[in-house]
Protein backbone atom coordinates (compact mmCIF):
# COMPACT_ATOMS: atom_id res chain seq x y z
CA UNK A 1 0.00 0.00 0.00
CA UNK A 2 1.21 3.74 -0.97
CA UNK A 3 0.20 7.50 -0.89
CA UNK A 4 -2.11 6.66 1.55
CA UNK A 5 -4.20 9.84 2.71
CA UNK A 6 -6.96 10.43 5.19
CA UNK A 7 -9.85 12.24 6.09
CA UNK A 8 -12.14 12.87 9.03
CA UNK A 9 -15.67 13.02 8.05
CA UNK A 10 -17.73 15.77 10.37
CA UNK A 11 -19.99 12.78 11.91
CA UNK A 12 -16.24 10.91 12.76
CA UNK A 13 -16.23 8.30 10.04
CA UNK A 14 -13.31 7.84 8.09
CA UNK A 15 -11.95 8.00 4.44
CA UNK A 16 -8.94 6.50 3.81
CA UNK A 17 -7.24 6.41 0.08
CA UNK A 18 -4.51 4.53 -1.03
CA UNK A 19 -2.91 2.50 -3.82
CA UNK A 20 -2.90 -1.34 -3.58
CA UNK A 21 0.50 -2.20 -4.58
CA UNK A 22 0.04 -5.72 -5.08
CA UNK A 23 -2.61 -5.16 -8.11
CA UNK A 24 -2.37 -1.05 -9.01
CA UNK A 25 -5.82 -0.49 -7.59
CA UNK A 26 -7.54 2.52 -6.27
CA UNK A 27 -9.02 1.65 -2.98
CA UNK A 28 -11.08 3.54 0.15
CA UNK A 29 -11.14 2.16 3.34
CA UNK A 30 -14.59 3.58 5.18
CA UNK A 31 -15.01 3.01 8.60
CA UNK A 32 -18.81 3.61 9.87
CA UNK A 33 -20.24 3.28 13.01
CA UNK A 34 -16.93 1.48 14.22
CA UNK A 35 -16.57 -1.07 11.40
CA UNK A 36 -14.07 -0.71 8.41
CA UNK A 37 -15.34 -1.39 4.44
CA UNK A 38 -12.63 -1.50 1.53
CA UNK A 39 -14.35 -0.89 -1.83
CA UNK A 40 -12.46 -0.74 -5.13
CA UNK A 41 -12.46 2.78 -6.74
CA UNK A 42 -10.52 2.08 -10.25
CA UNK A 43 -9.16 -1.57 -10.87
CA UNK A 44 -7.70 -0.66 -14.19
CA UNK A 45 -4.08 -1.86 -12.25
CA UNK A 46 -2.84 1.18 -13.82
CA UNK A 47 -3.04 3.26 -10.51
CA UNK A 48 0.29 4.59 -9.16
CA UNK A 49 1.60 7.74 -7.17
CA UNK A 50 -0.03 8.98 -4.46
CA UNK A 51 -3.95 10.38 -3.52
CA UNK A 52 -5.26 13.28 -2.00
CA UNK A 53 -8.91 12.98 -0.95
CA UNK A 54 -11.97 15.49 0.18
CA UNK A 55 -15.40 15.39 1.29
CA UNK A 56 -18.12 16.99 -0.90
CA UNK A 57 -20.78 19.27 0.81
CA UNK A 58 -22.85 16.20 1.17
CA UNK A 59 -20.10 14.20 2.23
CA UNK A 60 -19.44 11.75 -0.25
CA UNK A 61 -15.62 11.47 -1.15
CA UNK A 62 -14.12 12.61 -4.03
CA UNK A 63 -10.62 11.45 -4.71
CA UNK A 64 -7.74 12.94 -6.90
CA UNK A 65 -5.07 10.43 -8.22
CA UNK A 66 -3.02 8.81 -10.74
CA UNK A 67 -3.17 6.82 -13.75
CA UNK A 68 0.74 5.90 -14.05
CA UNK A 69 0.67 3.83 -17.48
CA UNK A 70 -1.53 6.61 -19.36
CA UNK A 71 -0.11 9.26 -17.70
CA UNK A 72 -3.56 11.32 -16.98
CA UNK A 73 -4.59 12.84 -13.61
CA UNK A 74 -7.90 11.57 -12.62
CA UNK A 75 -10.87 12.15 -10.37
CA UNK A 76 -13.46 9.68 -8.77
CA UNK A 77 -16.45 10.98 -7.30
CA UNK A 78 -18.72 8.77 -5.44
CA UNK A 79 -22.45 9.59 -5.83
CA UNK A 80 -25.69 7.44 -5.76
CA UNK A 81 -23.57 4.62 -4.55
CA UNK A 82 -21.20 4.23 -7.62
CA UNK A 83 -17.90 5.76 -8.60
CA UNK A 84 -17.79 7.55 -11.65
CA UNK A 85 -14.42 8.73 -13.13
CA UNK A 86 -12.65 11.90 -14.59
CA UNK A 87 -9.89 12.41 -16.73
CA UNK A 88 -8.53 15.41 -15.55
CA UNK A 89 -5.88 16.37 -18.16
CA UNK A 90 -5.69 15.60 -21.62
CA UNK A 91 -2.20 16.00 -22.41
CA UNK A 92 0.43 13.75 -20.65
CA UNK A 93 2.98 14.10 -18.01
CA UNK A 94 0.04 14.94 -15.25
CA UNK A 95 2.14 14.31 -12.41
CA UNK A 96 2.30 11.75 -9.52
CA UNK A 97 1.98 14.25 -6.64
CA UNK A 98 -1.73 16.01 -6.25
CA UNK A 99 -3.61 18.05 -3.52
CA UNK A 100 -7.51 17.97 -3.58
CA UNK A 101 -9.89 20.76 -2.16
CA UNK A 102 -13.42 21.29 -2.71
CA UNK A 103 -14.93 24.58 -3.50
CA UNK A 104 -18.18 25.34 -1.63
CA UNK A 105 -20.34 24.43 -4.67
CA UNK A 106 -18.25 21.38 -4.12
CA UNK A 107 -16.20 21.20 -7.60
CA UNK A 108 -12.39 20.16 -7.49
CA UNK A 109 -9.89 22.40 -7.43
CA UNK A 110 -6.23 20.60 -7.93
CA UNK A 111 -2.93 22.02 -7.29
CA UNK A 112 -0.23 18.74 -9.03
CA UNK A 113 3.17 18.75 -10.20
CA UNK A 114 4.03 18.38 -13.99
CA UNK A 115 6.62 15.44 -14.18
CA UNK A 116 7.59 16.58 -17.75
CA UNK A 117 8.36 20.44 -17.10
CA UNK A 118 8.66 20.12 -13.32
CA UNK A 119 6.31 22.76 -12.74
CA UNK A 120 3.36 23.32 -10.32
CA UNK A 121 0.14 23.74 -11.75
CA UNK A 122 -3.59 24.15 -11.18
CA UNK A 123 -6.67 22.50 -12.29
CA UNK A 124 -10.29 23.50 -11.07
CA UNK A 125 -13.95 22.32 -13.35
CA UNK A 126 -15.25 25.30 -11.41
CA UNK A 127 -16.44 29.07 -12.62
CA UNK A 128 -13.93 31.33 -10.49
CA UNK A 129 -14.54 35.35 -9.99
CA UNK A 130 -11.27 36.77 -9.63
CA UNK A 131 -10.71 38.29 -6.43
CA UNK A 132 -11.49 41.90 -6.19
CA UNK A 133 -8.65 44.88 -5.02
CA UNK A 134 -8.34 44.95 -1.37
CA UNK A 135 -10.16 48.03 -0.24
CA UNK A 136 -12.40 47.80 -3.55
CA UNK A 137 -15.06 50.66 -3.60
CA UNK A 138 -17.76 50.96 -6.60
CA UNK A 139 -19.66 54.58 -7.25
CA UNK A 140 -23.57 54.10 -8.21
CA UNK A 141 -23.91 54.91 -11.58
CA UNK A 142 -20.51 53.66 -13.02
CA UNK A 143 -19.40 51.16 -14.96
CA UNK A 144 -17.74 48.29 -13.18
CA UNK A 145 -16.83 44.57 -14.89
CA UNK A 146 -16.04 41.46 -13.32
CA UNK A 147 -14.05 38.25 -14.37
CA UNK A 148 -13.82 34.75 -14.11
CA UNK A 149 -12.42 31.59 -15.66
CA UNK A 150 -14.06 28.59 -15.89
CA UNK A 151 -16.02 27.05 -18.88
CA UNK A 152 -19.55 27.30 -19.80
CA UNK A 153 -21.95 30.19 -19.72
CA UNK A 154 -22.63 31.32 -16.35
CA UNK A 155 -25.62 33.84 -14.89
CA UNK A 156 -24.38 36.79 -12.88
CA UNK A 157 -26.75 38.13 -9.62
CA UNK A 158 -26.03 41.48 -7.46
CA UNK A 159 -26.61 40.99 -3.94
CA UNK A 160 -26.50 44.03 -1.13
CA UNK A 161 -26.63 42.51 2.05
CA UNK A 162 -23.62 40.11 1.71
CA UNK A 163 -25.83 37.39 0.18
CA UNK A 164 -28.75 37.23 1.65
CA UNK A 165 -30.64 38.21 -1.29
CA UNK A 166 -29.66 38.44 -4.82
CA UNK A 167 -30.81 40.24 -7.90
CA UNK A 168 -30.04 38.92 -11.45
CA UNK A 169 -27.95 40.97 -13.51
CA UNK A 170 -27.41 39.07 -16.72
CA UNK A 171 -27.61 35.58 -17.57
CA UNK A 172 -26.26 32.98 -20.51
CA UNK A 173 -22.48 35.00 -20.07
CA UNK A 174 -19.30 33.91 -21.83
CA UNK A 175 -16.14 34.99 -22.37
CA UNK A 176 -14.64 35.78 -19.03
CA UNK A 177 -15.05 38.97 -18.15
CA UNK A 178 -18.72 41.61 -17.95
CA UNK A 179 -18.98 44.93 -17.39
CA UNK A 180 -22.86 46.53 -15.68
CA UNK A 181 -23.82 49.30 -14.45
CA UNK A 182 -23.57 49.37 -10.87
CA UNK A 183 -26.59 50.00 -8.75
CA UNK A 184 -27.99 52.23 -6.31
CA UNK A 185 -28.35 52.29 -3.14
CA UNK A 186 -24.99 52.48 -1.28
CA UNK A 187 -24.20 49.30 0.75
CA UNK A 188 -20.88 47.97 2.72
CA UNK A 189 -22.25 44.58 2.00
CA UNK A 190 -22.35 43.75 -1.90
CA UNK A 191 -21.51 40.37 -3.30
CA UNK A 192 -21.22 39.73 -7.13
CA UNK A 193 -22.30 35.89 -7.60
CA UNK A 194 -21.91 34.01 -11.19
CA UNK A 195 -23.83 30.07 -11.41
CA UNK A 196 -22.98 27.62 -14.10
CA UNK A 197 -26.11 25.19 -14.44
CA UNK A 198 -24.17 22.25 -15.78
CA UNK A 199 -21.96 21.37 -14.41
CA UNK A 200 -23.14 22.85 -11.51
CA UNK A 201 -20.78 25.49 -9.92
CA UNK A 202 -20.69 28.82 -8.26
CA UNK A 203 -18.32 31.54 -7.23
CA UNK A 204 -18.57 34.76 -5.11
CA UNK A 205 -16.53 37.68 -4.72
CA UNK A 206 -15.67 39.05 -0.97
CA UNK A 207 -18.23 41.77 0.30
CA UNK A 208 -17.34 45.02 -0.78
CA UNK A 209 -18.59 48.54 -0.96
CA UNK A 210 -20.54 50.77 -3.14
CA UNK A 211 -20.73 54.39 -2.97
CA UNK A 212 -23.18 57.30 -3.57
CA UNK A 213 -21.24 59.79 -5.23
CA UNK A 214 -17.71 60.42 -6.80
CA UNK A 215 -14.70 61.45 -5.02
CA UNK A 216 -13.24 64.66 -6.31
CA UNK A 217 -9.41 64.60 -6.74
CA UNK A 218 -8.77 67.78 -8.08
CA UNK A 219 -10.02 71.01 -9.60
CA UNK A 220 -8.27 73.83 -10.70
CA UNK A 221 -8.90 77.07 -12.84
CA UNK A 222 -5.23 77.88 -14.44
CA UNK A 223 -3.65 80.81 -16.34
CA UNK A 224 -3.54 80.05 -20.03
CA UNK A 225 0.13 79.99 -20.78
CA UNK A 226 1.10 83.40 -22.99
CA UNK A 227 -2.39 83.56 -23.96
CA UNK A 228 -6.05 85.15 -22.57
CA UNK A 229 -8.37 83.14 -20.35
CA UNK A 230 -8.48 79.95 -17.66
CA UNK A 231 -7.65 76.52 -18.35
CA UNK A 232 -9.98 74.71 -16.06
CA UNK A 233 -9.35 71.05 -15.28
CA UNK A 234 -10.21 68.30 -13.23
CA UNK A 235 -9.57 64.85 -11.87
CA UNK A 236 -11.87 62.59 -10.00
CA UNK A 237 -12.54 58.88 -9.06
CA UNK A 238 -14.16 57.39 -11.00
CA UNK A 239 -12.72 59.13 -14.38
CA UNK A 240 -14.74 60.21 -17.05
CA UNK A 241 -15.90 56.37 -18.87
CA UNK A 242 -17.86 55.90 -15.32
CA UNK A 243 -19.86 58.76 -15.72
CA UNK A 244 -22.62 60.13 -18.03
CA UNK A 245 -20.63 63.66 -18.07
CA UNK A 246 -19.71 66.57 -15.84
CA UNK A 247 -21.65 70.23 -15.73
CA UNK A 248 -19.66 73.13 -15.43
CA UNK A 249 -20.94 76.45 -14.28
CA UNK A 250 -19.41 79.63 -13.97
CA UNK A 251 -20.21 83.11 -11.70
CA UNK A 252 -18.08 86.51 -13.19
CA UNK A 253 -17.87 89.25 -10.89
CA UNK A 254 -19.63 87.67 -8.07
CA UNK A 255 -22.67 87.06 -10.12
CA UNK A 256 -25.17 83.74 -9.38
CA UNK A 257 -23.42 80.50 -11.37
CA UNK A 258 -24.81 80.30 -15.05
CA UNK A 259 -24.82 77.33 -17.14
CA UNK A 260 -20.88 77.02 -19.11
CA UNK A 261 -21.08 73.60 -20.05
CA UNK A 262 -24.29 71.81 -20.19
CA UNK A 263 -22.61 68.06 -20.27
CA UNK A 264 -19.04 66.99 -20.71
CA UNK A 265 -17.40 63.87 -20.75
CA UNK A 266 -14.23 65.51 -21.07
CA UNK A 267 -12.10 66.66 -18.09
CA UNK A 268 -11.30 70.05 -19.21
CA UNK A 269 -12.38 73.12 -20.60
CA UNK A 270 -10.71 76.37 -21.76
CA UNK A 271 -13.19 79.85 -20.83
CA UNK A 272 -11.42 83.04 -23.29
CA UNK A 273 -13.64 84.81 -20.68
CA UNK A 274 -12.26 84.08 -17.72
CA UNK A 275 -10.80 87.47 -15.60
CA UNK A 276 -9.36 87.32 -12.06
CA UNK A 277 -11.75 86.31 -9.41
CA UNK A 278 -14.08 84.16 -11.43
CA UNK A 279 -15.63 81.10 -9.99
CA UNK A 280 -16.62 77.92 -11.26
CA UNK A 281 -18.29 75.02 -10.06
CA UNK A 282 -18.04 70.97 -10.72
CA UNK A 283 -20.92 68.76 -10.76
CA UNK A 284 -20.67 65.11 -11.67
CA UNK A 285 -23.90 63.15 -13.53
CA UNK A 286 -23.86 59.62 -12.90
CA UNK A 287 -24.93 56.36 -15.49
CA UNK A 288 -28.39 56.46 -13.21
CA UNK A 289 -29.36 60.09 -13.59
CA UNK A 290 -27.55 61.07 -10.08
CA UNK A 291 -26.27 64.40 -9.70
CA UNK A 292 -23.31 65.26 -7.35
CA UNK A 293 -22.18 68.92 -7.01
CA UNK A 294 -18.17 68.01 -6.56
CA UNK A 295 -17.11 71.11 -5.60
CA UNK A 296 -15.87 75.10 -6.61
CA UNK A 297 -12.69 76.68 -7.39
CA UNK A 298 -11.63 80.28 -8.59
CA UNK A 299 -9.67 81.86 -10.84
CA UNK A 300 -6.35 84.04 -10.14
CA UNK A 301 -4.92 85.51 -13.25
CA UNK A 302 -0.54 85.08 -12.86
CA UNK A 303 1.05 86.97 -15.11
CA UNK A 304 3.42 84.82 -17.79
CA UNK A 305 6.18 86.70 -16.53
CA UNK A 306 6.26 88.28 -12.74
CA UNK A 307 8.95 89.10 -9.82
CA UNK A 308 8.80 90.62 -6.57
CA UNK A 309 9.39 92.22 -4.01
CA UNK A 310 9.66 95.32 -6.32
CA UNK A 311 11.82 97.59 -6.11
CA UNK A 312 14.62 95.32 -5.48
CA UNK A 313 16.72 96.60 -2.62
CA UNK A 314 19.10 93.52 -2.30
CA UNK A 315 18.41 89.88 -0.99
CA UNK A 316 16.75 87.39 -3.38
CA UNK A 317 14.32 88.45 -5.83
CA UNK A 318 11.69 85.83 -6.48
CA UNK A 319 10.65 85.48 -10.28
CA UNK A 320 7.86 83.70 -11.85
CA UNK A 321 7.83 82.72 -15.46
CA UNK A 322 5.98 81.21 -18.42
CA UNK A 323 7.28 77.94 -20.16
CA UNK A 324 6.46 76.10 -22.39
CA UNK A 325 7.79 72.30 -22.82
CA UNK A 326 10.63 73.88 -24.85
CA UNK A 327 14.18 75.59 -24.87
CA UNK A 328 13.41 78.87 -22.22
CA UNK A 329 15.66 81.33 -21.20
CA UNK A 330 15.53 83.96 -18.61
CA UNK A 331 17.91 87.25 -19.15
CA UNK A 332 18.35 90.49 -17.67
CA UNK A 333 19.49 93.25 -19.25
CA UNK A 334 20.15 96.83 -18.53
CA UNK A 335 17.85 100.34 -19.92
CA UNK A 336 20.56 100.48 -23.03
CA UNK A 337 19.80 96.61 -24.18
CA UNK A 338 22.88 95.56 -23.06
CA UNK A 339 22.95 91.79 -21.23
CA UNK A 340 23.82 92.04 -17.76
CA UNK A 341 22.46 88.46 -16.54
CA UNK A 342 21.66 85.18 -17.79
CA UNK A 343 19.40 84.00 -15.11
CA UNK A 344 17.60 80.96 -16.38
CA UNK A 345 18.59 78.42 -19.32
CA UNK A 346 17.38 75.45 -20.12
CA UNK A 347 14.10 73.11 -20.66
CA UNK A 348 11.30 72.89 -18.37
CA UNK A 349 7.92 71.09 -18.43
CA UNK A 350 5.22 73.33 -19.31
CA UNK A 351 3.74 75.80 -16.58
CA UNK A 352 4.47 78.25 -14.40
CA UNK A 353 7.95 78.08 -13.01
CA UNK A 354 9.48 80.15 -10.28
CA UNK A 355 13.61 80.56 -10.08
CA UNK A 356 15.90 83.40 -7.23
CA UNK A 357 18.04 86.14 -8.99
CA UNK A 358 20.75 87.48 -6.40
CA UNK A 359 21.30 90.97 -7.98
CA UNK A 360 24.27 90.24 -9.10
CA UNK A 361 25.73 90.30 -13.13
CA UNK A 362 27.20 87.44 -14.87
CA UNK A 363 30.77 88.12 -13.28
CA UNK A 364 29.14 87.95 -9.63
CA UNK A 365 29.37 91.53 -8.93
CA UNK A 366 26.55 93.50 -7.82
CA UNK A 367 24.27 95.72 -9.73
CA UNK A 368 23.98 98.90 -9.28
CA UNK A 369 20.77 100.96 -9.16
CA UNK A 370 18.63 101.67 -11.61
CA UNK A 371 15.55 100.51 -14.29
CA UNK A 372 16.13 97.07 -15.51
CA UNK A 373 14.62 94.84 -18.29
CA UNK A 374 13.61 91.31 -17.55
CA UNK A 375 12.92 88.93 -20.70
CA UNK A 376 11.54 85.51 -20.68
CA UNK A 377 11.67 83.67 -24.03
CA UNK A 378 10.33 80.42 -24.36
CA UNK A 379 8.93 77.81 -27.50
CA UNK A 380 8.73 81.50 -29.62
CA UNK A 381 6.85 83.55 -26.96
CA UNK A 382 8.81 86.84 -25.45
CA UNK A 383 7.94 88.85 -22.65
CA UNK A 384 9.73 91.36 -21.05
CA UNK A 385 9.04 92.99 -17.19
CA UNK A 386 10.67 96.06 -15.96
CA UNK A 387 12.42 96.32 -12.79
CA UNK A 388 13.61 98.90 -10.38
CA UNK A 389 17.00 98.12 -8.47
CA UNK A 390 17.33 100.82 -5.74
CA UNK A 391 21.03 100.37 -3.19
Amino acid sequence: MRGVYEKLKGSGDWYISYVDATNGFLKVATKSNGSWRIETVDGSGRVGGGTSIALDPSGEPVIAYHDRIRRRLMIARHAGGFWNLEEVTLAAYAGTASSLALGPDGNPRLAYLDDFGSDLRYASSAVELFDLPPGAHWPVGSHRAVGWEGNGRVNLSFSSDAGGTFTPVAASLSGGTYAFLVPGPGTPHAVVRIDRTLPASFSVTDTFEIRVGVDLLSFRALQTLFGKGADVTWQTDPAGPDLSGYRLERSLGGAPYGMLVPLTAAASFHDDAAVSGTKYRLTAVNGVGGEFVLGETEFIVRRPLAAGPLPYRGGSLTISFAALPARTELRLYDIRGRLVRTIVRGDFPGGLQSVAWDGKDDKGRKVSSGLYVLKSESGGHETSLKIMVVR
